[in-house]
């Protein structure tokens, strides 16, 4: 694995020398470098929810590497073939999926949950908190939803049995 010089990368793309597992590493320490760097809950460490946006940073970590490595093995580990490629063309169709089945009917079941609440206890004491901890638990349920049917997808294609 290289980290600095792009050129002998570009060497080993166009010789054909980046093996499947090389590419795992890179998604890996890719998708890794872009939580820590962009998605660290240590800038907001002084905020009133901290521990709600750590628990949530490393939940998608949590799901984000076992999702990366669920395709990998589903893919074919070592021997399979285009990883990359198939699985962003799965996973969009996947994501768009996960909208319609997944974010949707938890966020409406959600939104019920907190009037029904609302209307029980009255309004005044359902504060935000609630809201953020269903919002947050429909996206983690929508990441799950995508990354596990992606893999399932793969490995139904590695095998031929897609319709």
């Amino acid at each position: 694995m290289r980290f600095w010089a792009i050129e002998k990368i570009k060497s080993d793309i166009a010789n054909d020398q980046l093996s499947q597992k090389d590419v795992l590493k890179y998604w890996l320490a890719g998708v890794l470098l872009y939580r820590l760097l962009w998605q660290l809950p240590i800038r907001n460490i002084a905020a009133p929810q901290y521990g709600l946006r750590l628990a949530m940073f490393i939940s998608t970590l949590f799901i984000s590497i076992v999702g990366i490595v669920s395709c990998y093995r589903a893919n074919g580990r070592e021997h399979g073939e285009r990883l990359l490629d198939r699985y962003t063309a799965i996973f969009f169709v996947m994501s768009i999926r996960g909208l319609v089945f997944a974010l949707l009917p938890f966020c409406l079941l959600a939104g019920f949950t907190w009037g029904a609440v609302g209307a029980i206890v009255g309004m005044k004491a359902v504060d935000g908190k609630i809201t953020d901890v269903l919002a947050n638990a429909s996206y983690l349920y929508y990441l799950c939803f995508a990354w596990l049917g992606t893999a399932r997808h793969l490995k139904l294609l590695r095998s031929r049995v897609a319709p």
